[in-house]
């Protein structure tokens, strides 16, 4: 955390660090894409990709699949922000403490910041695809719009499954925090 400048107020310095960006680039960008998730949703999304371009597939199979991103996408918004408030109810002024001693509160929260941006992310993309595969049938357009999306999804559900791993992790520290069994393990 910087000191604040002349002018500044602390409040201001800790909010400007509460950004996206400065807390991604805090949690590192490497932390946050050299993961299994993407190379997983890549390796799938290719194969979408080169399905799509072999097969005689239309745009209606298109605007389809894109319309299920959608779907999917909102109610995965929606689930990570269930996870954040259950993380919520967890904290109370010791716990906190506790967390930020061990340096795991802001790299735990940001990580429902992640997964809602990719989830942000994912349906907007898929909304490009309905709309451009519905209105432009340039195949290799739409093959590599759909692809892409296929990308932004599945990275998104593989990275809230990961999510749930700091959900469960929280689940524990907070059990051993209350049993006095000793500190939060190391993250």
């Amino acid at each position: 955390m910087s000191a604040p400048s002349d002018g500044e107020s602390p409040d201001e310095v800790a909010y400007q660090e509460t950004r996206f960006l400065p807390a991604a680039a805090e949690y590192g960008w490497r932390n946050l894409l050299l993961t299994r998730s993407l190379f997983v949703a890549a390796i799938l999304a290719a194969g979408a990709g080169l399905f799509y371009r072999q097969r005689d597939i239309g745009p209606d199979v298109v605007v389809s699949g894109a319309g299920s991103y959608v779907a999917l996408s909102a109610a995965l918004f929606g689930i990570v922000l269930a996870g954040l408030a259950v993380i919520a109810a967890f904290f109370d002024p010791a716990y906190v403490k506790l967390l930020h001693r061990a340096e795991v509160l802001r790299p735990s929260l940001f990580a429902f910041w992640w997964v809602a941006f990719l989830a942000v992310v994912a349906l907007v993309a898929a909304l490009v695809v309905q709309y451009t595969a519905g209105a432009i049938h340039a195949r290799c357009i739409v093959g590599t719009e759909f692809t892409i999306a296929t990308f932004l999804f599945l990275f998104a559900i593989f990275e809230a499954l990961s999510l749930v791993g700091t959900v469960m992790r929280h689940g524990l520290w907070r059990a051993r925090w209350l049993t006095d069994s000793g500190p939060p393990p190391d993250a």
